[in-house]
């Protein structure tokens, strides 16, 4: 399956922008009125934090949907069936983003020989903490898995982009003007992580937004004016 030209490619984006930051927004409201998410000062205007964040989500959303979604994904589905594709491009997402080296992860001595085969342990043996497996491998396996649908769905990238930007946008205003009641070692983050990004619950919320897609171009699909 090729992209192909889009006529509804700022529908879908906006459809898709939308579906995640209002089901987010959603989603955070009820975490911060359970006492999981606390409220702190952004330290700034809110406008301006707004429009720096809108603005990092579509460059990073538009940069990584061309290299995932439309470069790697397009490569595996002329090579495997379609449900393996969008498998390899989903865990390859999670991959590459959970395999970035956790926030203040240091090495002894930097300089040494053979640091990046102990840094790479380190990032590894994230694999062996259930916390950070279910609370952020599986939502970035979710995550990744919806974007490769909503690409193969439309043979377009402005959906995924849509989808992509709100998550960002979401994250960077929630995480700005929220943080975690529980400690980062607490079991907890399993179920809610340090941010709306992690955890079981927005794992359900990635699942949802899925199957928003599915039925919302389920009926574009269907509409009498919709190409074969």
């Amino acid at each position: 399956q090729r992209l192909r030209k889009n006529p509804d490619a700022l529908r879908h984006a906006l459809r898709g922008f939308l579906v995640v930051t209002l089901l987010f927004l959603l989603i955070g409201g009820v975490l911060i009125t359970a006492g999981v998410l606390e409220w702190r000062s952004p330290g700034g205007g809110i406008l301006k934090m707004l429009v720096k964040t809108a603005a990092f989500a579509v460059g990073l959303a538009v940069l990584q949907e061309i290299v995932f979604r439309g470069i790697a994904m397009g490569i595996f589905l002329r090579a495997m069936r379609p449900a393996a594709a969008l498998g390899m491009s989903a865990v390859l997402f999670a991959l590459v983003h959970f395999l970035n080296p956790p926030p203040g992860l240091n090495v002894v001595d930097p300089d040494a020989a053979g640091v990046g085969f102990a840094l790479l342990r380190k990032v590894l043996l994230q694999f062996s903490e259930l916390r950070m497996v279910f609370g952020v491998f599986l939502p970035l396996l979710a995550l990744g898995s919806v974007l490769a649908f909503a690409r193969w769905r439309t043979a377009s990238l402005w959906l995924p982009i849509g989808l992509h930007a709100g998550w960002i946008f979401v994250n960077g205003i929630m995480g700005a003007v929220t943080i975690a009641a529980s400690a980062p070692h607490s079991m907890m983050w399993v179920n809610y992580g340090a941010a709306l990004r992690q955890g079981l619950v927005p794992l359900a919320g990635i699942l949802i937004a899925g199957i928003l897609i599915d039925y919302l171009t389920t009926a574009d699909s269907d509409a009498p004016e919709a190409s074969p």
